[in-house]
């Protein structure tokens, strides 16, 4: 996002390859990373910050519903840009795409990205489903 934040501080002062990118896990603030909440709480405290940040694995995956629900429990955040699982039941997605894991960020449906609500909708409008997906691999 545009503006005079530390984010945008950063990346005008480093070499491309280490600037942090829309999609780029934070694994871990000034040395702590057991949570997302003890992350926040350290960004928080601090005006230096340290931080371990991953690129993400992306990968399609395309499920065939058949019918059936995806079987998958999401979250989001109402300014975020994807969906995260945070469960995998019964249903399409545990049948056709064992290789969903918890924790994997949907990030298009059929090409298409879009606000958490509008990607929830793509995925109810249709039986077939080409999940554009991000995975963090540490």
């Amino acid at each position: 996002r545009p503006g005079n934040t530390p984010v945008t501080r950063h990346n005008s002062v480093v070499a491309k390859e280490n600037q942090i990118l829309p999609g780029d896990y934070i694994k871990a603030v000034n040395g702590i990373s057991n949570s997302a909440t003890a992350l926040a709480e350290a960004v928080m405290q601090r005006t230096t910050l340290q931080l371990v940040v991953q690129r993400p694995y992306c990968f399609s995956m395309r499920i065939d519903r058949a019918h059936e629900p995806m079987g998958l429990d999401l979250n989001y955040s109402e300014k975020g840009t994807s969906l995260v699982i945070t469960d995998i039941g019964p249903g399409a997605v545990r049948r056709r795409a064992k290789h969903v894991l918890v924790g994997d960020r949907i990030l298009t449906v059929n090409g298409l990205a879009g606000t958490p609500e509008q990607l929830l909708m793509y995925i109810k409008n249709a039986n077939a489903v080409e999940l554009g997906m991000s995975r963090c691999l540490l």
